[in-house]
């Protein structure tokens, strides 16, 4: 108890030690078998991990105290642990999952009336609608908080509700309040040594400061959070910290301390980025061990259950066994009554028989619900390794489809780094710059629609889209590649082919097809766009007069075996493209086909249902292991 003490009073203030105290005493009471202490102790790590942006460690902990709490019937605990598991989802930008635990964890404080819970949940809850700009809904939560910390005097809650207060009145454009609030906030927090909310404070007041212009308290504010963000070692705080330095720096036109500390938070951003997937997989490791043991528990209760019948039925055997005998003493005893009696008896004997046929049944019918239930336990494992199959393709398909804006966007601040350009030079590198951010937006926008249609019964409708206008947005996405090959790429559709598809998976794939013939052309080559209309299909080809594909490797382009090439100026790929592709198109009804010829080129034909002919919307298959 005095360690989970330590560990609770540490985490405002250094949450390393905080980390280190609540592991030494969920150590000791995992020892002891004290499951409330040890809840307790998980609850205050999950907490330390959350400051540190340690996200996995954080739910993992939550998740396990709230276990032990369930099973304790302890109300309270699992109220907080729902809270907590809240904060986590709202560090991940999950609100749904957020306010979801909010409210469960306010409905078990709202029965116990408990102030403290109370005001906890209902700061949270209000910063939750704070950041969705529902700010009515925020400061009617804030004020129910504030009341509540007031009457229970807790000066650290008092602070973070205060500061939120003070933010929703910035936001409405109410800035004298608001400041107000803001600095009676970080008095408490000064006050109470409360670290981890003054970090938040500082930041908050550079912000509102940066906002009218001064500069120098702007500045002031943004430093000392900086200091303090790398003495508890949150590597969030530390890269909102470097985030509002460069912000404050620019606007104040001193762009070399800007660039100095953009650099630095991008490598907090990147750490960040890793330890929020790890936090989603995670996740999803907790469902499936949940699950395990559900169905672990529930083989243990028909193991159980069949003991008993077992015990029962030998029981039975030797009361029959016992009855018998008695028959047999009886009879010796009383052979003038043997004859009326054996009538008697012998109808109860087939009674009792019947009685044992039919505990036998049962038995046998447990036992096989026990087979169906290890098939089912089979068939679940492998719908695991399918969504593990589904988790490893995501990754792949980000990286592919990434890794060359990212490329050239580095490439771009190379030269500007190394480079002493004019004013219309530096015009023409914000251009280049803003293309390849809105290609990257682009790209990620489109394979996370992908990945979202892999992972729900999601229905598409189909509407009628003008393909020239996508094909010319393509081309302009391109148009850097294409003019350092001296390419002459003509887009032949006319205005009124119009197919009946849904845009954003037409577009990928257009994107990936025209993307491909640039790559595997050569300097001064041509790609031609066309497309011809029937009664019952489009018909949309890309060729081009490039380097063409093998006989033997063409039966692996829309496989999982990734074959892949190198285009004519050594540009790199992953194989999938062209996979993601057929499967995109096939959900939208489409198919894909390819011919080519080794060094004379090649041509991907798309058919897609014509407007006329095709009126029914398409629904997208369901992973099963996800239902």
């Amino acid at each position: 108890m005095l360690y989970c003490r330590l560990a609770e009073n540490y985490f405002r203030i250094d949450p390393q030690e905080a980390l280190a105290a609540s592991k030494k005493a969920e150590e000791i009471a995992r020892q002891l078998n004290m499951p409330l202490v040890r809840a307790r102790a998980l609850n205050t790590m999950g907490v330390a991990n959350l400051i540190l942006s340690d996200f996995d460690q954080a739910i993992n902990s939550h998740y396990n105290a709230l276990r032990i709490r369930k099973q304790m019937n302890d109300s309270l605990g699992m109220a907080n642990s729902m809270l907590n598991i809240g904060n986590v989802y709202y560090k991940l930008n999950n609100p749904e999952k957020c306010l979801e635990n909010y409210h469960n964890a306010l409905a078990i404080a709202t029965k116990l009336k408990d102030l403290k819970a109370l005001s906890k949940i209902y700061n949270n809850i209000g910063s939750v609608y704070e950041s969705e700009e529902d700010y009515a809904n925020a400061l009617a939560y804030f004020e129910k908080s504030i009341k509540m910390k007031e009457q229970l005097q807790d000066l650290n809650g008092l602070a973070v509700s205060l500061f939120h207060t003070g933010r929703v009145f910035i936001l409405t454009n109410q800035t004298e309040k608001g400041l107000a609030y803001m600095h009676k906030a970080l008095a408490l927090e000064i006050q109470t040594s409360n670290n981890v909310s003054r970090v938040v404070t500082l930041r908050g007041l550079s912000e509102v400061y940066q906002s009218l212009n001064n500069f120098k308290q702007a500045l002031k504010f943004a430093q000392q959070g900086y200091e303090l963000a790398k003495t508890i070692q949150s590597k969030s705080e530390i890269m909102f910290a470097l985030e509002r330095l460069q912000e404050v720096y620019r606007a104040s036109n001193d762009y070399e301390k800007a660039y100095k500390y953009l650099s630095l938070a991008a490598v907090y951003s990147d750490s960040l980025n890793n330890e929020q997937s790890l936090a989603q997989r995670n996740e999803l490791e907790i469902k499936y061990d949940t699950q395990q043991k559900q169905l672990e528990n529930l083989k243990l209760l028909s193991e159980k259950s069949i003991r008993e019948k077992e015990f029962e039925r030998r029981n039975l055997v030797q009361v029959l066994v016992i009855l018998i005998a008695v028959l047999l003493f009886i009879l010796a005893l009383a052979f003038y009554f043997s004859w009326r009696r054996t009538k008697s008896n012998n109808k109860k004997l087939v009674e009792i028989n019947g009685q044992i046929q039919l505990r036998n049944q049962e038995i046998q019918r447990q036992r096989e619900e026990l087979s169906g239930k290890s098939e089912l336990l089979l068939k679940q494992r492998n719908e695991l390794e399918k969504l593990n199959d589904f988790k490893n393709r995501i990754f792949s398909i980000i990286g592919h489809d990434l890794r060359s804006p990212f490329a050239s966007l580095k490439n771009l601040f190379l030269i500007a780094q190394t480079s002493k350009m004019t004013e219309s030079e530096i015009r023409t590198f914000f251009r280049l710059l803003d293309e390849k951010c809105d290609f990257a937006n682009n790209l990620l926008d489109n394979v996370f629609l992908w990945a979202s249609s892999q992972l729900s019964g999601l229905v598409i409708n189909l509407e009628p889209i003008q393909v020239s206008d996508l094909v010319d947005e393509n081309i302009r996405l391109l148009e850097t590649a294409i003019e350092q090959k001296d390419l002459r790429i003509t887009n032949n559709i006319s205005d009124t082919i119009l197919p009946l598809t849904e845009k954003e998976r037409l577009n990928f794939v257009l994107r990936n097809l025209i993307s491909n013939a640039v790559k595997f052309s050569y300097p001064g080559d041509a790609i031609n766009i066309d497309a011809i209309e029937t009664d019952y299909e489009i018909i949309i080809s890309v060729t081009d007069s490039g380097q063409g594909i093998a006989n033997e490797h063409l039966g692996k382009l829309f496989t999982a075996q990734r074959f892949t090439t190198n285009g004519t100026n050594n540009e790199k790929g992953t194989g999938l493209g062209l996979l993601l592709c057929k499967e995109l198109l096939e959900s939208i009804n489409g198919k894909l086909s390819v011919q080519s010829q080794l060094g004379v080129g090649t041509t991907f034909t798309v058919k897609l249902p014509n407007k006329v002919t095709a009126d029914k919307p398409v629904k997208m298959e369901t992973h099963p292991a996800l239902v």
